[in-house]
């Protein structure tokens, strides 16, 4: 099963259910907080496919804090999966977890093509 987290997580996740053969798609999505300095991530739409007993390969499209990913994978865990496996399509080293598989490394910001910027938004291009 494969396990898209948040925007960029279900779109690398949907690629590759695609080009990998028929293997099941879902998708989580998180919510990161920043209340007075202090950092945390929610479920906010739950799982809608069984995993106990099967092998789960969780993707995020960009790992910066890590937090996400560490949230998800720990409520994956909770549903008792015969294995699971993390990717992230880009990462940095300062993240508080690193995947199993990444695309790409680096220690800068990565402007991500599934981000609309508040650039975008305030229609500032």
């Amino acid at each position: 099963i494969i396990i898209g987290v948040g925007r960029g997580g279900s779109i690398i996740a949907g690629f590759l259910a695609g080009n990998l053969g028929f293997i099941p798609l879902s998708h989580l999505d998180t919510e990161i907080s920043n209340n007075f300095g202090e950092r945390s991530a929610v479920i906010r739409f739950e799982l809608d496919i069984p995993v106990m007993q099967k092998k789960v390969l969780l993707v995020v499209g960009e790992l910066y804090s890590g937090l996400d990913l560490k949230i998800a994978r720990e409520y994956i865990i909770n549903k008792q999966p015969k294995e699971i496996k993390t990717l992230s399509l880009f990462t940095q080293p300062t993240s508080i977890v690193q995947p199993d598989f990444y695309g790409i490394r680096t220690k800068h910001p990565v402007s991500a093509p599934w981000r609309i910027s508040s650039t975008y938004k305030t229609g500032r291009l």
